[in-house]
Formats: structure tokens, sequence, C-alpha cells
């Protein structure tokens, strides 16, 4: 099942306008995470029969902590520097907290954050300019030879699951704790393009290993002609 077209393109606007949003990169991740959520929970609803207007989620701070690595508290102190910021509505009154809704602002002109970052001095070296990598649109196509830096990960993995409509492509089981696997694993030459990247539950992910899914498949079956 595929979004409906008008959230859909409420889903491509704001993967732009977080990329090009003058935000630390931890807090883009955090945003993409609550977008992922957001399209998953509008899928849910499409599959009973609702649709929204408005992509929205609720805080999943379990799964988020899980899946960025962050404290719960940091986690929320993110969340709520862009409610403040107007990229994300809570509920008037609603504390934010776990089950709380989120809703995002599609007037992308309110978001402060949408501001040209200031070009570094040449006379003078900026270290968190440093240290922040460029948001990697040029490096995705890249022939990445096992898994390349955090920033460009991050990317890939969006990209992978919304080509894959957040399925894992083994089962079929679509939401929950997804990951991305190397069809040809990078301990066999497998690289991180596209093309070798796609979405598996982290069951699957862990069952395949460092197989090939042939190799896995006809371990499945040889394993079931002994049962």
């Amino acid at each position: 099942m595929m979004l409906h077209p008008l959230l859909q393109r409420q889903h491509h606007l704001l993967i732009l306008a977080i990329e090009r949003c003058a935000l630390p990169l931890p807090t883009k991740k955090v945003l993409l995470e609550v977008l992922s959520t957001s399209a998953e929970t509008a899928l849910n609803q499409q599959a009973q029969g609702t649709t929204t207007v408005v992509l929205w989620c609720q805080v999943d701070v379990e799964r988020w902590v899980a899946l960025l690595g962050l404290e719960p508290m940091h986690l929320l102190r993110v969340l709520q520097t862009v409610i403040e910021e107007g990229i994300l509505h809570t509920e008037p009154g609603e504390l934010l907290a776990a089950g709380a809704t989120l809703t995002w602002n599609l007037a992308f002109d309110a978001w402060p954050s949408l501001t040209a970052r200031p070009t570094p001095s040449k006379t003078r070296w900026s270290a968190s300019a440093a240290e922040e990598p460029a948001w990697p649109h040029e490096l995705l196509a890249k022939r990445w030879k096992g898994r390349p830096p955090r920033s460009v990960w991050w990317a890939l993995r969006q990209r992978v699951l919304e080509r894959d409509n957040y399925t894992c492509v083994y089962c079929g089981r679509r939401g929950g704790r997804l990951t991305l696997d190397h069809v040809v694993p990078v301990s066999r030459g497998g690289t991180s393009e596209l093309n070798n990247l796609v979405t598996a539950c982290v069951t699957c992910n862990s069952a395949k290993g460092t197989r090939t899914p042939q190799e896995w498949l006809a371990a499945l079956q040889q394993r079931a002609g002994r049962a």
C-alpha cells in the first residue's frame, strides 16, 4: 500500500525541508525518525479505511531512543526545541511525553531554521563547521565499500525505507523495528549502494546473517526437508 497522494507529497516536501534547514545533524535524524513514524501511522490508518489531511504521529520514546541511541531526556529536549521552533505541533495543553500527538507544520516559511547557513570566514577556521558533515545528496550514488559515514548511512536508510514502503522484503511485515540489509554482505564484497540495500525486519536481518538471500533460502529449504 502506498501513501495517499496528498500525504505522499507532504512526505516528500518534509524530507526536502529537513534536508535544507539549518539544524544540527542529530536533530535532523530525530525529525526523520518522527517523519518515518508519521508515514507508518498514515499507512496504518489507510489500511483501516481512514485518511488524514496532515501527517502526524504519537511520540514513541522507547522506539526512537533505541533507533537513535539517545537518552530519553535528550530525545525529549530535542523534540521540545523543534516544537518551539514551530516545526512540530502538539495538542493544546498536552504535555510532551510518550504517547503525545505530534503534527507537522507544513507552513515551511515559518520554520526559523530554513535560513541560509552563514558562509565560513576565509580567515578564521570554524571547528563546528569542520565537524558537521554536509547533507550527502551527491554522496548517495557513490560506490561505498562497507558502511558509509553516519550522515550518508542515515540518508540511505530513509531512501530505502521509502522505496520499500516500510516493508521487510523478506517476510512482508510492514512497520515495526526495521533495518537495512546488504543483499550481498559487506564481508563478501557487498557495497552500500542503493541497489544492494533492502529493508529488513530485525528478525530476518539477524537470521540471514552473512549469507546471500539464495543461500539463506537454500538453508531454510534444507531445514524444512529434515523436519
